[in-house]
């Protein structure tokens, strides 16, 4: 059985010559498709290649125009003329101006204040001085707790009394 079904191919193929050609053709038919899958494969990584190309150098492009953005921000800064610096100037120098007028507002009540002391004492002062003057003996000054008796009453009136003299003059 095996022998009937070798003879039609053997006489199909009866000759080497054809075999050989067959070969060839079946070579040239898979190097052909090798060659377009190989011709695929590379065009697909040619466009890898240039969509990775592209890619870098959109990347480069981008960090060229951001580097580029800022050598100009900071060469306004320097100039002075960023927008975003201005607006905070402005700010602080608002800031600066409020604070300013803060402490010049405690300045001038810390100078009333200070004259409505220095008027309330000066006022204070003549008021004693005219109720020692007055009635010496009746002074509140001179009133002085029960505990202090002998000596010392008489030191504290005697300063008192020299406190009148000198305030008098």
């Amino acid at each position: 059985m095996a022998s009937t079904l070798i003879s039609p191919m053997v006489d199909y193929y009866n000759d080497e010559e054809e075999l050989d050609s067959v070969d060839d053709e079946d070579d040239r038919s898979f190097r052909g498709r090798d060659s377009e899958e190989d011709t695929e494969d590379a065009s697909e990584t040619d466009l890898a290649k240039h969509d990775e190309d592209d890619y870098v150098e959109i990347k480069e492009q981008m960090y060229q125009d951001k580097l580029a953005s800022l050598k100009r921000q900071l060469q306004q800064l320097q100039e002075g003329t960023l927008q975003e610096y201005q607006k905070r100037m402005k700010k602080l120098d608002q800031q600066y101006k409020e604070r300013l007028r803060n402490t010049e507002q405690v300045e001038r009540n810390y100078i009333k204040e200070k004259k409505a002391a220095v008027k309330e004492f000066d006022d204070k002062k003549v008021e004693l001085k005219e109720n020692l003057i007055a009635d010496p003996a009746n002074s509140d000054w001179l009133r002085l707790p029960p505990k202090l008796n002998g000596p010392l009453l008489y030191l504290v009136q005697a300063f008192f009394f020299s406190l009148l003299n000198a305030l008098s003059h």
